[in-house]
């Protein structure tokens, strides 16, 4: 009998043999039918087709993202917010916020000019309160001398303590005058003067001022617009006295005199087609100052100086930085809604960014204010709902923005202030003593000095 058992393993030999040959066949489509490869071996994992891996791309850099830069805050500083370069559509925007200040502030040195503030405001500020420990902090830091522009006639001349001002022979003109007021005669702080026969006005440093680099200046200057020319005299520290021969000119004019200046002296004889403003005191480099201040002003009648005029003064007087701090005179115990005030205060924004176009643009809000309610001094109401639209108001024109209610301490910080002892506040709960002036100036001069800081390390970590 032959022995077959060997074809019992040919069969299936030759069985493996042909569906080992599939498994190298390419893909095959019969009838619009794909079929499927065969791969004896898939339940072990190995595929036979994949053996040529496709190398993974190789990157040359491996992208990092950056956290957002985050803002040092001292400790007891409210930080300056600044919107100026948030994206905006509105016919408002001005985006010009304090970026551009920092940055003079940071080659002040190298500049060979001042850098120059313009600060308006209203009580708050009047008699330079605030105004002169916010400059005088400025100027240390930075450096400068003098207190700035001082109106030539002002009714606050007595109580003002940062330069001892005295006049006569002059006819003062305000726009709170209610009769013989000419609109088109009016310079940037909303006044000016005529002089009536011989008249003069004298400026003295006041010595107590010296830490403040208040008590003398480099350079003084008087300020005035003369269609018809006229002839001033300037006297330096008691010394021999300079005369200056104005020729015509419808545009603001600007003589000055330099040296180490305690005391000045500017005269003029009799003449009534020259419209006077006011005389400086300052510096050729550093911090200049200049206080704006309207007692019962909103900020409102700014509208009311002619265009041509602003942009005079700052041929003249070329401004870095305006600050806007009103409110006082617009907060009401009975109103919460200041949408049409900030609404024309966004036009007065508008006209003095088209008149100095090199300046950014600081709103400090309004303070505290106190009001009797129930026999209990609180925070009126009202003040709260106006810091919100001022600091709206900046939002929206692209500027920056200092709560100083809230660097006040709040609710109630302005009670707080007038019954602590010593007295930082007048007992009508509304208006500063110089000691509370110093003291929110120099919390403002934190605010910008920490603000720098903030602007100098965020353009280090964006270049990085």
């Amino acid at each position: 009998m032959k022995n077959k058992l060997i074809r019992t393993f040919l069969l299936p030999l030759m069985v493996l043999l042909g569906l080992g040959a599939l498994m190298f066949l390419p893909e095959l489509e019969v009838c619009g039918f794909k079929l499927k490869p065969v791969n004896l071996l898939s339940d072990v994992g190995v595929d036979f087709y994949d053996l040529e891996e496709e190398e993974a791309p190789i990157l040359d850099t491996i992208p990092v993202v950056k956290p957002p830069f985050q803002l040092e805050c001292p400790e007891g500083v409210t930080l300056i917010d600044d919107y100026s370069e948030q994206p905006s559509d509105s016919a408002c925007f001005i985006g010009r916020g304090m970026n551009r200040f920092y940055e003079l502030l940071g080659k002040i040195g190298r500049l060979g000019r001042p850098v120059r503030i313009a600060y308006f405001g209203d009580s708050f500020i009047e008699g330079d309160i605030l105004t002169d420990e916010l400059r005088g902090e400025l100027q240390s830091e930075y450096g400068g001398s003098g207190v700035g522009f001082v109106d030539i006639a002002s009714a606050t001349a007595g109580f003002r303590q940062s330069v001892r001002a005295t006049s006569k022979g002059w006819s003062s003109h305000c726009i709170t005058d209610s009769v013989w007021f000419d609109r088109s005669r009016q310079g940037i702080a909303e006044r000016y003067y005529l002089a009536k026969r011989a008249a003069w006005v004298t400026l003295n440093g006041i010595p107590a001022h010296q830490r403040l680099h208040q008590d003398t200046c480099a350079v003084s200057q008087i300020l005035f617009r003369s269609p018809e020319g006229v002839t001033v005299t300037a006297r330096i520290n008691g010394g021999e006295t300079q005369t200056f021969d104005a020729l015509p000119s419808d545009e603001i004019q600007a003589l000055g005199v330099r040296g180490k200046i305690g005391k000045v002296t500017w005269s003029v004889a009799d003449s009534t087609s020259t419209t006077f403003y006011g005389v400086t005191m300052d510096g050729e480099e550093g911090i200049i100052l200049d206080n704006y201040s309207l007692r019962g002003s909103s900020g409102l009648t700014i509208r009311t100086i002619p265009d041509s005029t602003l942009v005079e003064f700052n041929k003249v007087r070329p401004y870095d930085l305006v600050v806007l701090q009103f409110g006082l005179n617009v907060a009401k115990s009975n109103k919460i809604h200041y949408g049409d005030y900030e609404n024309r205060m966004q036009r007065i924004m508008k006209k003095l960014a088209a008149a100095f176009p090199e300046a950014g643009f600081l709103i400090v809000s309004v303070s505290d204010r106190g009001e009797n309610r129930n026999g209990e001094v609180v925070t009126m109401r009202g003040i709260e709902q106006l810091v919100s639209y001022q600091q709206q108001l900046a939002f929206h024109t692209g500027t920056a923005f200092w709560n100083m209610f809230q660097a006040m301490g709040g609710k109630g910080s302005m009670a707080q202030f007038a019954d602590t002892i010593p007295a930082l506040a007048n007992k009508d709960y509304t208006h500063l003593n110089f000691r509370g002036g110093r003291h929110l100036g120099n919390l403002l001069f934190k605010a910008i000095k920490a603000g720098k800081k903030n602007y100098e390390k965020r353009r280090e970590y964006e270049a990085r």
